[in-house]
C-alpha cells in the first residue's frame, strides 16, 4: 500500500504526463508504476516509485516527444 506521499506523487504524475501517456498503478507487481504512451500503446515504461517513473516519461518525451492533441 502506497503511503500518502507517494499517492500523492503519483496524482500529480498523472495530472503532469496524463494527456500524453496512460499512467497506471499495478499493486503487488516489482514495477507497479507504468506509463503507455498514448500514440504508441506498445511502449510501455515502468518503475518501482512515481518519481522513477516521472525520470522515465521525461527521457522518454525529451527523445521523442507524445502529440497532446486527442482525436475525435
Amino acid at each position: 500500500m502506497p503511503d500518502i506521499a507517494e499517492t500523492d506523487s503519483y496524482g500529480m504524475l498523472c495530472e503532469d504526463w496524463g494527456s500524453a501517456y496512460l499512467i497506471t498503478r499495478v499493486p503487488g507487481t516489482t514495477l507497479p508504476y507504468q506509463a503507455g504512451r498514448r500514440d504508441d500503446p506498445a511502449a510501455v515504461l515502468q518503475a518501482a516509485t512515481p518519481g522513477a517513473l516521472r525520470e522515465l516519461i521525461r527521457a522518454d518525451y525529451f527523445t521523442r516527444p507524445v502529440p497532446r492533441e486527442i482525436a475525435p
